[in-house]
């Protein structure tokens, strides 16, 4: 299904499908099924791990297998620590349209499109939502004031309360 779509449709259609339908899918199988079945018969570290080894293992192509298996843990871990099924959908929503977004600008044969770099746009993702959690408190600790200056007059601007800003060194 995914294959005749990213060969014959347009890119507004790949977005719909491919970025759209395709993870909402993915995440009501592998977080709301596999993942939640897992995770009342074992600790939840190993749920996320057995989900993201099922999730990366049904796609095709097995050379993003170490993404995938990671991007599924960060999405089960997502799923787990906000307590909302929304959160990974929107985040695995997210990746999928920069995926076929870079395809349409043909950057998939360069070295910018690579799994490390959908890891670290992950990630990305998953703390600046983490900080947008009112519940949770956060602390950056650094030795540059300069820069502590800067993410402070932007946290501020952007109304974020709930980050402490700590000027040191962490040896």
């Amino acid at each position: 299904f995914v294959e005749e779509i990213n060969a014959s449709a347009g890119w507004w259609k790949k977005i719909l499908y491919i970025g759209i339908f395709v993870p909402v899918l993915e995440d009501l199988v592998f977080r709301g099924i596999v993942y939640n079945v897992f995770r009342f018969k074992m600790n939840l570290t190993l749920a996320m791990c057995f989900s993201a080894l099922l999730y990366a293992l049904f796609q095709i192509g097995l050379e993003k297998t170490p993404y995938l298996i990671v991007m599924g843990f960060l999405l089960a871990y997502a799923y787990e620590y906000f307590g909302t099924f929304a959160i990974p959908v929107l985040l695995h929503i997210a990746c999928s349209v920069i995926h076929v977004i870079m395809e349409q600008m043909a950057v998939s044969d360069t070295i910018l499109y690579n799994w490390p770099l959908c890891i670290v746009l992950l990630l990305v993702a998953l703390v600046g939502t983490s900080i947008l959690n009112k519940e949770k408190k956060f602390t950056l600790i650094d030795s540059v004031n300069k820069k502590l200056n800067v993410i402070r007059d932007l946290s501020e601007k952007i109304g974020i309360e709930n980050l402490e800003i700590i000027h040191t060194r962490a040896e």
